[in-house]
């Protein structure tokens, strides 16, 4: 019983786990750079910190535009995960677009986002996390 309860709960963290690109970082001061190569294969790339309680998706809206959105549910203290049609929250239901937008309550406030800018020359896309106060 108990290898069945490991093995179930094993298989519970996998598949909530992003299947999107993970780029691994230390969250630390108010930016983080995220280099543009991630993008060559998907429009989303999870950005991580073990340490942090929740990832940064980071969206690529257009070649020049691209939207950071903290993983956390507005309506609650909630880990948010990703669909093929945007955010979901998978404690109370709530669905986001990839712009932090409420599609779908609960929830009635969006996503905090972070400001981002893309340097071309140096293939970076800079995310201002002053909001996180770490």
């Amino acid at each position: 019983m108990t290898t069945f309860r490991i093995s179930f709960i094993a298989l519970l963290l996998i598949s909530c786990s992003p299947t999107q690109p993970v780029y691994n970082l230390k969250f630390s001061g108010n930016t983080l750079t995220v280099p543009v190569t991630g993008f060559e294969d998907s429009d989303i790339t999870f950005v991580r910190d073990n340490q942090a309680a929740y990832d940064i998706l980071l969206v690529k809206q257009s070649p020049m535009q691209y939207d950071a959105v903290y993983m956390r549910c507005s309506n609650g203290d909630h880990a948010l995960g990703t669909t093929g049609e945007g955010i979901n929250c998978p404690v109370d239901g709530s669905l986001f677009n990839y712009d932090g937008t409420v599609r779908k309550g609960p929830a009635t406030e969006p996503l905090l986002m972070f400001p981002t800018e893309l340097d071309n020359n140096n293939g970076i896309i800079t995310i201002n996390i002053q909001a996180l106060k770490i």
